[in-house]
């Protein structure tokens, strides 16, 4: 703004200093809407941090309350076949009811 003779800056109209001030407050308006979208987010990532967290400690507890057995590799293949016999049989079965 221009000087007045006491060296001050002159002072604006009133319509410039509404102006002014409308522009300052959507400037402090977008830029709060800015702040508080990024304090939501921040928020959401907390909640599904802490989230996961809780599912993994749940995990945990379940993990550590399961009773402990050596795991039996015969057991496990002998498994593995009968599955992998009964899938056989049971596509055998739908071919032969498809045809």
């Amino acid at each position: 703004a221009p000087s007045s003779e006491g060296g001050g800056p002159v002072p604006d109209t009133p319509a410039e200093g509404e102006a002014r001030a409308q522009s300052l407050d959507r400037g402090g308006e977008a830029s709060s809407q800015a702040l508080r979208s990024k304090l939501l987010d921040a928020e959401r990532r907390v909640l599904e941090q802490e989230a996961e967290i809780q599912r993994q400690q749940a995990l945990l507890e379940e993990l550590q309350r399961a009773p402990r057995r050596p795991v039996n590799v015969a057991e496990r293949i002998e498994a593995a076949q009968d599955a992998a016999t009964f899938t056989a049989a049971a596509a055998a079965v739908d071919e032969a009811a498809a045809a």
